[in-house]
């Protein structure tokens, strides 16, 4: 709730004060804004303080989705640790990072095409799988309890 009243405050003032046009077509309109901050000449300077905050959120986002996807793949994997996961899907993620996105230019250009593809793998495809796989698992489970 409070990150959308953020983003829907941030979007209001980018539209009001920097217009539609460069709202439009600036990656990073609230880091404008933030330039853009003078109050009497003394508080100045506010987008050093806004990009330390987009880093810091992003290094704990990643750390967060980092964390859940080891867990995850362990618990499917029944492993009874995740401890081993962690390097090999570190080198996973930076490989992949640097084949995905080699730069902004690429990552607006090329990913639009590709992006409904990405979109139906994650949002269908993968629960699919996963769900057929549990009811496999629950009918195993089931087999061997009768028997």
């Amino acid at each position: 709730m409070i990150g959308a009243v953020a983003l829907n405050l941030i979007l209001f003032l980018s539209l009001t004060v920097l217009g539609a046009y460069f709202s439009e077509h600036e990656f990073y309109a609230a880091y404008i804004l933030a330039q853009r901050i003078n109050i009497a000449n003394f508080l100045q300077r506010i987008e050093a303080l806004m990009a330390t905050t987009w880093i810091i959120s992003t290094y704990f986002k990643i750390v967060l989705f980092f964390h859940a996807f080891v867990l995850e793949t362990a618990q499917i994997l029944k492993l009874k640790s995740y401890r081993p996961l962690i390097f090999p899907v570190e080198f996973l993620i930076y490989g992949l990072s640097h084949l995905i996105a080699k730069n902004i230019i690429f990552y607006v250009k090329e990913v639009p095409a590709y992006w409904l593809d990405w979109e139906i793998t994650n949002a269908f495809a993968f629960p699919l799988i996963l769900l057929v796989v549990y009811h496999i698992r629950k009918r195993i489970s089931h087999n061997k309890q009768l028997t």
